[in-house]
């Protein structure tokens, strides 16, 4: 079993462990669930209950956003063999708008610190991602013919799986124990310098 999962299931055993102290707590003292107290036990309940809840890896999120966007593609593909129209339209609009929003996210929170240490893998990168777009284009022109859009999603999903293997190997390494946290603050601060080189602008 994928140690992440593990580890989240861990972890949701926890809360789940301090959520019930804190319902407990509220079936047998609820003539104090006003007072100060009882508020104060309260919130030290739901601190624990968060604190227990990990904050994933930038690595590890990326990685369960791959898993997520070719689990759409596996549902979309079997609607197109179903020939469901109404399934293609909504798994297609769900796919196109999780692919935009994953590709953007990369580009601008983890491409930089490719650029500075490998350029050319970052190039690589960057080109295997106007690929992907040129292939979310032809499936979206291909979704009124559904034979058409089944090889497309067919196509895609294989490409999608390639891609996530090469971003595993040299974009998602430099990550690993990194959080969201720590990446908005090195997001932020490639801004400020971005911005700071342009220089204020001119009247």
């Amino acid at each position: 079993m994928d140690r992440t999962v593990r580890t989240m299931r861990r972890f949701r055993a926890r809360v789940h462990a301090v959520r019930k102290v804190e319902v407990a707590f509220r079936l047998r003292r609820p003539a104090l669930d006003d007072s100060p107290e009882a508020r104060r036990l309260l919130d030290d309940a739901s601190m624990l209950a968060d604190a227990a809840t990990p904050e994933l890896s930038v690595r590890d999120r990326f990685l369960a956003d791959h898993r997520r966007l070719e689990e759409i593609l596996e549902r979309l593909i079997a609607a197109f063999e179903a020939e469901d129209s109404e399934g293609i339209n909504a798994l297609l609009t769900e796919f196109d708008t999780g692919m935009a929003a994953h590709l953007e996210e990369e580009e601008k929170s983890l491409f930089p610190a490719l650029q500075q240490t490998s350029p050319r893998d970052a190039r690589a990168l960057m080109q295997e991602h106007r690929h992907l777009r040129t292939r979310l284009s032809e499936l979206s022109a291909g979704i009124d013919s559904h034979v058409v859009g089944l090889q497309v999603a067919r196509d895609l999903i294989e490409e999608l799986r390639a891609h996530a293997r090469n971003e595993e190997r040299v974009l998602y390494p430099m990550f690993a124990t990194e959080s969201e946290t720590m990446l908005s603050g090195r997001r932020e601060r490639t801004e400020a310098r971005a911005g700071a080189s342009t220089g204020p602008e001119q009247p």
